[in-house]
């Protein structure tokens, strides 16, 4: 704590310092040092100042201590073009001064947008379109936000009639599409009119560059990633068509694409009681020719089928964790070589059935977790801790940390995940102070 506060005083040294440079050069330049020093500026702004009576301006156009620094620079920049960017100030923001400045250094008709409600982006493509000789003006209103502007400037840019999707109430993800469209002949408009967004726009306009027809499944009411997925599944030639139902979600029918592809029975998980996750563990099952019977079933999670999935890669005999009461950390502990070897010192040390029930299913978990890690479990394989107890115990053993402040069964999870942090934060300060 010392350090930091001699830190402290050094760096308000050095500010002092550089404020009192900073007024001696505004004083030497002819300012007032009673004015200065009772605005109460600091030395950033007093920087502005000097900058200004070097330039000879009138630097009470924008000494003003309400200002921050930068808002000085852009006014001090302004009056260096002849701007009246003082009065400016009282309307427009900084960013907005900024751009107006940037539109009179170039020579623009900055008068074309010169209004306080356009914010400072929407300013800046007004600016972009004037700077290439577009003809924005007619579309220059506060209705448009920045993007659509942005969109109303590239169409200029490609010579299109942008007067078709310059209407406030389109979006620019759809005022997007119909531009594309109208670059590439591809009619969107009516999706628009019948209310569909941008992106069901963008995946007709895909289909029609690719001839794909989607129209029929527009109508029927598919999504975006829905028909992404059907526009490369019948651009690719895949018979997706057995499988189209609106209950399945686009991130489904792309499993069910990939197996098709990869010419597998998708039958087999081509179902809506599996969620993508589940559906994609079946498939990579399928691809690798295994019997994936053994996890083909909604009660098992992804993460649970892949574990199973792995342990058949491995050419293991699952039976003997692949089952819905495991978890998936469970499972992959016994699956891996330290789990199976922990699994079988666990059932040597609970020598009777009885002894072994005892326990529960997720403090089971943890000292076959702990065991797979090379842990002393002994430390806390005792039934009056609770799973969440015995995982925090657990966290400082494998963090090698002393778990002596947590072997106390009236601590609370919470307390003793507090205790391990401590415990955590004394031993970096013993290793950075060794």
């Amino acid at each position: 704590m010392d350090e930091l506060a001699d830190m402290r005083m050094v760096l308000e040294g050095l500010n002092q310092s550089e404020y009192e440079q900073e007024l001696q050069n505004c004083i030497a330049l002819g300012g007032n040092e009673v004015f200065l020093r009772s605005s109460g500026f600091d030395e950033t702004q007093l920087a502005e100042i000097r900058k200004g009576l070097e330039e000879g301006l009138d630097i009470l156009r924008y000494a003003n201590p309400e200002y921050p620094w930068f808002l000085m620079e852009t006014i001090r920049e302004g009056l260096l073009l002849h701007v009246p960017t003082g009065e400016y100030a009282k309307l427009y923001d900084w960013q907005q001064l900024q751009e107006i400045i940037a539109g009179c250094r170039e020579g623009l008709e900055v008068r074309v947008y010169l209004n306080p409600k356009l914010d400072a982006a929407s300013m800046r493509e007004i600016r972009l379109a004037l700077s290439e000789g577009l003809p924005i003006e007619p579309f220059v209103k506060p209705e448009f936000d920045y993007m659509q502007l942005h969109q109303l400037r590239r169409g200029l840019q490609d010579g299109l009639p942008v007067e078709i999707f310059a209407q406030p109430e389109l979006n620019c993800v759809i005022m997007r599409e119909i531009r594309k469209g109208l670059e590439y002949q591809v009619d969107v408009l009516w999706l628009a009119k019948l209310g569909y967004d941008g992106d069901i726009l963008r995946e007709y306009r895909k289909g029609k560059l690719t001839g794909v027809e989607l129209t029929k499944y527009i109508a029927e009411g598919y999504g975006a990633k829905q028909l992404e997925v059907i526009r490369d599944a019948l651009s690719n030639r895949v018979k997706i068509e057995p499988y189209l139902t609106r209950q399945l979600l686009g991130t489904q029918l792309e499993q069910i694409v990939l197996g098709l592809k990869n010419r597998i029975s998708v039958d087999t998980y081509a179902k809506e009681c599996f969620d993508w996750k589940q559906m994609k563990e079946i498939r990579l099952g399928l691809e690798q020719g295994l019997d994936t019977s053994v996890y083909t079933d909604p009660l098992y999670t992804a993460e649970q089928m892949k574990e199973v999935r792995l342990g058949l890669e491995q050419g293991m005999d699952v039976s003997g964790f692949a089952k819905y009461r495991y978890s998936a950390k469970r499972m992959r502990a016994i699956r891996t070589g330290n789990g199976r070897e922990a699994s079988n010192r666990w059932m040597e040390r609970f020598i009777t059935e009885e002894e072994r029930n005892n326990f529960g299913e997720d403090q089971t978990e943890q000292i076959i977790l702990g065991l797979g890690s090379g842990i002393d479990v002994n430390l806390y394989a005792d039934t009056r801790f609770s799973a969440k107890q015995m995982e925090q115990i657990r966290l400082a053993l494998e963090e090698k940390l002393d778990p002596a402040p947590l072997l106390m069964h009236c601590l609370r999870p919470k307390e003793m995940e507090e205790i391990r942090r401590k415990l955590r934060m004394e031993k970096n300060e013993d290793v950075q102070a060794g």
